[in-house]
């Protein structure tokens, strides 16, 4: 039997440049809400000591029942001088330059406003976004949030990466990215997208509001460690002691993990994450 070549039709990856062309049609008995899509680029990676430099907002419609995307409502861009030079790395990365950065700063009043009228805040790899802006955007700071990197399920979806390029690029369109404005606009017509199930949107927004906790496995013995590890928690060097945030559906798997690191009596610690304090830790 002759072997048979399967032919792949190519795939055709366009170029993105912003255009909103991801807005669709609200269905009869949609449930509106608004979104922000939100970006920083930042002096480093330590937000207790590292500053913005740029943050791109998008105000968006969707709907909550579908996750359609019915409305962009506002597109802004800021910059500010972080009164330092930028190192090498983040001009190569970011194309900012201390020149375009200089004497800028941001409209603090528009920016909180952003924050202020939105539903739900997202960002791709939102522990990163959301610990730089906590710090210096209290208006954000009650409300909910949700990632686009871990509150789809991309895996699942059939993607084998997580980055934003990667799955932009896997939707069949990519884009120049690390400025905050485009990045927000990809992220958001990204989630727009679907596999023949839920719009990736709707998936996120279900998923930011599952109740999650927080394992402490207080005073767990050193002998539990590689135990604790292969389990995915991590070590806090502050306050010494491995954590871990979970789903309602893993405590049962918690427990019987726990039964195995205290033999004798659990001493770990279950606390339920507030909704508005996801991504802070």
């Amino acid at each position: 039997m002759e072997n048979q070549m399967v032919k792949k039709e190519p795939r055709i990856i366009n170029y993105y440049d912003g255009e909103k062309d991801f807005i669709s049609t609200a269905d009869g008995d949609a449930d509106i809400l608004t979104g922000l899509m939100v970006d920083v680029e930042t002096t480093g990676l330590d937000s207790r000591k590292d500053k913005i430099i740029e943050i791109g907002l998008v105000s968006f419609q969707f709907d909550s029942l579908s996750g359609k995307i019915t409305e962009v409502l506002k597109v802004d861009n800021f910059l500010q001088d972080p009164g330092q030079p930028l190192s090498a790395e983040i001009v190569k990365l970011t194309g900012l330059t201390d020149e375009i950065l200089k004497d800028q700063s941001f409209d603090m009043g528009k920016i909180d406003s952003h924050f202020s009228n939105a539903n739900i805040i997202i960002a791709h790899n939102a522990r990163f976004d959301r610990g730089f802006i906590h710090q210096k955007f209290k208006s954000s700071s009650d409300k909910l949030w949700a990632c686009s990197m871990d509150d789809v399920n991309w895996r699942s979806n059939g993607f084998g990466c997580r980055t934003l390029q990667h799955l932009c690029n896997d939707c069949l369109f990519y884009f120049e990215g690390h400025r905050a404005e485009i990045d927000c606009l990809a992220t958001l017509k990204l989630l727009s997208n679907d596999r023949g199930g839920a719009i990736f949107l709707k998936e996120l927004f279900d998923n930011a509001q599952k109740k999650e906790f927080f394992v402490h496995a207080v005073k767990a013995p050193f002998a539990s460690k590689d135990m604790l590890k292969a389990a995915r928690f991590r070590w806090d060097a502050d306050n010494k002691v491995w954590y871990k945030k979970v789903s309602e559906s893993e405590q049962k798997e918690i427990n019987e993990l726990m039964s195995k690191v205290y033999p004798n009596s659990p001493q770990h610690v279950i606390k339920e994450l507030s909704l508005s304090d996801r991504f802070l830790t």
